[in-house]
Parts: structure tokens; C-alpha cells; sequence
């Protein structure tokens, strides 16, 4: 969620009478928020106590915030809606209907592959409930990505839509369709065994025992360099995400969080969505309404329909609320609710800023920044009516500590000078100096249900089955071997020793500044990966399928700048001798083996990819031959 923009706006002690800057009056901050000597910067918000209970789970803490929410959720095209007064026994139904009816425990690996919907909460909080491990993807990834991470993290079963059932089927993982509209027939053959798992009992969930410290999801992200990695969270970091991230920022401001509507366009798959839409929000009695995919029209209209006024968004989006405000001229009679809008996940232009607060100066805007690493919690901005800093990722969340550490020579830096900004926290994933790779105790209720464990341990074994036809040297899953209990890097020491050092220090890769007043400021990033349009991107991905390419003889990725998207991907290629291959081939050849996001967008042919003495590839020399071409 990061931004990329030097302060270059009036940031400071600017008026606007007629915006939405409803700060609470009870809001203190510490000024001794840098240390000279440890060259550490502390948040200037105070310290907030976390639970300290150890069996304490995400969804039992979303649940224990009392509020005077009445509708939780709204499907944004049909109108359709769950009550607060729904969404627990649904969720409680939804657990005990997958431990009973399909045969899940503690320790499983659940995949959702889905677009955005208003029943996305209620399978992901079930699944954590029941002590499962989620893990969620793209619903538009190919199908070698799907089994690269089903494969990956042993997922036993699925929740997608009909499109992609047979791919999943196919590397043997059994799946629940869920319906693609809120309005659905139950009585469709297809959709029973969803119908069913939320009919089911919500008083005969299992007694469970599940710690803060367990494994509550695996998400996929490019990290800091390198090939997509699993990053294993634990209930203790999305309940610091809960914490730190969604309930402190609403604490921040004076009207009371039911009388907010979120809009939820950005992915719940993804890190900023999932924290906020699927848990944090929740927790607050706000109504969230639910867009299952993104149109400038239906997001306009939802926006005055549905009362919004707390808008989530990427770069694009933001884009194109300027461009509805530009082309309204101040006449239009809509987007009049809005309150907020907050952006994070990828770079925004200046420009995009200083348009945004043209054409809307009652909201108040504000940016981010975060990674799947940290729970999405890192900085949030926090303007108050005499002080608004829009071009800055925001002020340190509480709890948080950071250091600016100069990337040649290791030292830490003062307020003002650029270097790399490493993060410690309780939302940041552990490292392997903490990775006892402990495997979860067997639960005693877990023996009580012997047909979902018999029919789970067929399951089991016709996927193991179906998975050795693609690599008969994987041995059988264990949770020990996959390390869930200890987050970090999914079988992956050496990745996530490189990203988190010993004394808890995530390496975020990005170049950072703060500013006098303790606020950051993203100029550059170290890391290799390509944010388009808030999605991540790692080149080493793009690069294996490049190399599968028969007419290629080497390949490099990497991003180039784009005004609308952030960055886009851009091939450098060596050809084979005697090969002729032109650049929409290549373009086409990628496309069909990734998500459309993915996409590579540009090739350059070249004699030889630049590499360093010890073969890694020299990207910053390939853009510098990029920008020179432009």
C-alpha cells in the first residue's frame, strides 16, 4: 500500500471550512517519537493494549466489539443485505457445517478463490473460526498459478465460482461453488453444498482451542525480491491488523463508525481489502457495500444509492473519481456523501492529488502504506483541520517502530535523509529465529465426528493422489513441514531471513524519508517488484514463463512507468540463433499462462540480458535503458 509521491502540495495549515475533518478532541501524541542514539522512530500516536489472552482468535476478537451496527453487508447490484444481527450465526453455521459436512479441522488449508462478495466474510471468518488456515488468490489467476499455490500450501478444499471448479477438480481439490449474485436459488443443484454449509446448526461448532500464535492465513506476495512467496500470518498479527490498522483509524474521528458506509471495490483477496472489509470493519457496526467487479458507472452509482462515505481505492480508482469530478464541473449532484477517500497499494502521481482536491475539497484524502508482510499496517494519513498532509503515507499506526537504515553502509538515518525503511511490530510476520515448527496437539472434539473424518481422509488421499501425478517426489503434507504455528515465508527459511532479521526488523525494500512532523514519504523502492495498479508483481514469475518460451535464449522483467496503472511490465529479450519471434507473440505467449493483470505489455529485444558476476540480473541498467528509449 505504498505511496510514491514527494510532498510537493501545501501540506500544512490549510483551511477548508466545508470539509469532513472530524477529528476527536481526545487524540495526545508524543514528541519523542525519534531516538539519535538506536536511530529508531516510535508512532506519535500512544501505545494501545492488545489482548493478552493466548487462546484468543481473530474472529472471536472481531465479534467481542460491542457496536450499534444494524446492517453489516450490501451486495451494491442487487440490494441484498446481512444484518449484524446475521453475520455471527452464519459464520458460526459456516464453521460447523465445514467440520461436520466436509470434514475440516484445525490445521487445514482452505483456499477462496472468489471476487469480492458480501458471503466472502462469512467463509473466510468461518474457516479461521473452525482454527482452519485460509489462503486466498486472485479469482482470475490462470490455472498453473492455481496449482503452484494449491500445491504449495496443501490446500485440502476450495470455495470459487463455477468458471474454475473443473481446474481445481483437476489437481484434485474438492470445491464449493458459490454463487456469483447475492440472489441465488438455493435449490440449484450446484449451489446446495454451499446452501447447506450456511444452513447448517451455528450452535454445534466444535470446541475448539485455537491460539493467537496459530497459522490463520497464507498469502501469496512478491515480498521484497524474488518469486512470489507464502506469507504465513497468525491470528495474533490480523488481530493486530483488526487493532492497530481498522479500529485505531476510526477511533481517530468523531462520528461514530455506524453511521459510516464503506464502498468495497479493492480486492478482498488482498491484504488491504481482507483486513479491512473482512475483519476490521466488522468490528465496528459500519455497513460495508459489496461491488463484485469494478465499473466507474456502478461505483458512482452505488456511491449516491447506498449513502457512501468512506471510499478504499487504489490509484486508478482514485483516477477516476477525479475524472467523474472534472467532468461534473462542480454541477453534478452526485458523490455528495463522501466523507473520506484513502489510497494505498501503489504509487499516486502528485498530479492525481492535486486534481482529486480540485475537484472534491470537502473529502478529506488520505494515504497509506502497509505490505502482507506487516497485516497492511505500517503508516495511515491523518489530516485535522488546520493541518492536512495529503502527498504523505501517513503517520507510524501505534505499536510500531521503524528505522531509515542507509543501504550501502548500514547506518540509521536522522529525520529528513532517504534510506531503506525496515519496520518492527506485532502486525510485522515473525522471523526464523522463531520458527519452531511445532506441529498442532490433535483436538478430542475432532474424534467425536468419525464419518467427516473418514470421508476428510478420503478426500485427503485422492488429492494426494492427484497431486503425485505432477510431482511424485512431494511427500505428504504435515503441518510441521509447512510451518504453520510460526509465520514467516512459507517453506521458505532463506527468503525470509533475507526479508526479517534477528532482532524482528522487516526489510521492506522501499526508500523512505520522514519529515520533521514524523510523517513518511516514499520516493523509490530497492525491491525488484512491479505494482500495477495495486497489484504486485514479481518479475521472476513473468520470467519463468518467458524461459519456457522455445525461441528465447534469455529474458529479464521489469516495470516502467505508467501514468494510469503505476508501472507496468516490460520484457527484455535475448533471442535463440536462428529464431525469429516478434513482440505480440511474445505478448501473447505470456498472456495465456498468467492473470490479465500480469500481462507483460512491452518487449525489447536485446543481444544480452546485463547480469552482475554472480548472474543476478542488473534492473536498474535495463531501465535505464528503458527511460533513454522513451
Amino acid at each position: 500500500m505504498a505511496t510514491f509521491s514527494k510532498p510537493q502540495l501545501n501540506n500544512s495549515h490549510s483551511s477548508t471550512e466545508s470539509s469532513n475533518f472530524e477529528t476527536s478532541d481526545n487524540q495526545p501524541m508524543s514528541h519523542d517519537w525519534y531516538s539519535e542514539d538506536t536511530g529508531v522512530y516510535n508512532s506519535r500516536h500512544p501505545r494501545i493494549n492488545l489482548p493478552s489472552d493466548p487462546f484468543l482468535d481473530v474472529v472471536s476478537c472481531v465479534f467481542s466489539h460491542k457496536h450499534n451496527g444494524k446492517t453489516a453487508l450490501i451486495d451494491a447490484a442487487s440490494g441484498v443485505s446481512i444484518s449484524y444481527a446475521e453475520l455471527q450465526p452464519l459464520v458460526k453455521s459456516m464453521a460447523n457445517g465445514l467440520h461436520h459436512q466436509m470434514g475440516v479441522s484445525k490445521g487445514d488449508v482452505v483456499l477462496i478463490l472468489l471476487p469480492n462478495s458480501i458471503y466472502y466474510p462469512i467463509v473466510l471468518l468461518g474457516v479461521l473460526y473452525l482454527g482452519a488456515v485460509v489462503s486466498t488468490m486472485n479469482p482470475f489467476s490462470s490455472f498453473s498459478e492455481i496449482k503452484k499455490q494449491t500445491l504449495g500450501c496443501h490446500v485440502t478444499l476450495a470455495f470459487t465460482f463455477p468458471d474454475k471448479a473443473d481446474e481445481l477438480n483437476s489437481i484434485g481439490i474438492e470445491s464449493i461453488l458459490v454463487p456469483e449474485t447475492a440472489k441465488f436459488d438455493s435449490n440449484q443443484i450446484r449451489f446446495a453444498p454451499f446452501f447447506n454449509l450456511i444452513s447448517s446448526d451455528h450452535d454445534l461448532v466444535p470446541r475448539r482451542t485455537v491460539k493467537q500464535d496459530d497459522t490463520a492465513a497464507i498469502l501469496y506476495s512478491s515480498g521484497t525480491t524474488g518469486a512470489s512467496k507464502g506469507v504465513v500470518l497468525t491470528h495474533r498479527n490480523l488481530i493486530s491488523g483488526v487493532e492497530l490498522f481498522v479500529r485505531f483509524e476510526a477511533s481517530q474521528y468523531a462520528y461514530p463508525p455506524e453511521d459510516n458506509v464503506y464502498l468495497a471495490v479493492v480486492p478482498m483477496f488482498h491484504i488491504y481489502g481482507l483486513t479491512l472489509f473482512t475483519m476490521g470493519i466488522l468490528s465496528l457496526g459500519t455497513t460495508i457495500v459489496v461491488m463484485r467487479k469494478f465499473s466507474v458507472d456502478e461505483m458512482v452509482r452505488s456511491i449516491d444509492r447506498y449513502g457512501v462515505t468512506h471510499f478504499p481505492g487504489v490509484p486508478p480508482l482514485v483516477t477516476a473519481l477525479s475524472r467523474m469530478g472534472k467532468g461534473s464541473s462542480g454541477k453534478s449532484k452526485t458523490l455528495k456523501s463522501l466523507k473520506q477517500v484513502s489510497c494505498g497499494a501503489a504509487p499516486l502521481s502528485t498530479k492525481t492529488i492535486e486534481e482529486f482536491m480540485q475537484y472534491f475539497p470537502q473529502v478529506d484524502f488520505i494515504q497509506g502504506y502497509g505490505m502482507s508482510e506487516s497485516t497492511a499496517v505500517g503508516t495511515r494519513g491523518f489530516n485535522t483541520r488546520d493541518v492536512h498532509n495529503y502527498a504523505s503515507a501517513g503517520l507510524l499506526a501505534p505499536n510500531m517502530e521503524a528505522k531509515v537504515v542507509d543501504w550501502v553502509t548500514g547506518l540509521h538515518l536522522p529525520p529528513g535523509k532517504t534510506g531503506e525503511l525496515w519496520l518492527r511490530g506485532p502486525a510485522i510476520m515473525k522471523g526464523t529465529s522463531n520458527d519452531k515448527r511445532v506441529e498442532p496437539e490433535p483436538e478430542p472434539s475432532l474424534y467425536n465426528s468419525l464419518r467427516a473424518r473418514v470421508e476428510l481422509s478420503k478426500r485427503k488421499l485422492e488429492s494426494s493422489r492427484a497431486r503425485a501425478s505432477y510431482n511424485l517426489n512431494e511427500p505428504e503434507p504435515s503441518l510441521a513441514r509447512l510451518g504453520l504455528g510460526s509465520a514467516q515465508y512459507l517453506n521458505n527459511v532463506e527468503a525470509t531471513s533475507l526479508t526479517i532479521d534477528k532482532e524482528g526488523w522487516l526489510h521492506t525494500g522501499d526508500i523512505v524519508y520522514f519529515d520533521k512532523d514524523g510523517y513518511l514519504h516514499i520516493v523509490d523502492r530497492l525491491k525488484e517488484i512491479i505494482k500495477y495498479k495495486g497489484f504486485q508483481i514479481a518479475p521472476a514469475d513473468l520470467e519463468d514463463v518467458l524461459a519456457s518460451h522455445p525461441a528465447i535464449l534469455d529474458a529479464a522483467v521489469t516495470g516502467a512507468r505508467d501514468e494510469e496503472a503505476g508501472e507496468v511490465p516490460v520484457a527484455f529479450v535475448v533471442r535463440k540463433p536462428g529464431f525469429e519471434v516478434t513482440e505480440s507473440s511474445i505478448i501473447d505467449f505470456v498472456a495465456k499462462q498468467v492473470a490479465p493483470y500480469k500481462k507483460v505489455r512491452k518487449v525489447m529485444f536485446m543481444n544480452v540480458i546485463p547480469r552482475s558476476a554472480a548472474g543476478k540480473i542488473l534492473r536498474r541498467q535495463l531501465k535505464d535503458k528503458l527511460y533513454s528509449r522513451i
